[in-house]
């Protein structure tokens, strides 16, 4: 139903933002030559 659609939209949005940031910790990671 409607609850499940928006509960299953807004669980793919947390998990891009995760990937997002995940990467963009690695890069600065990089950057940063902490690694």
């Amino acid at each position: 139903d409607a609850v499940d659609d928006a509960v299953d939209d807004a669980v793919g949005t947390l998990k891009l933002v995760k990937q997002i940031v995940d990467s963009w910790k690695r890069i600065m990671i990089t950057d940063g030559d902490l690694v």
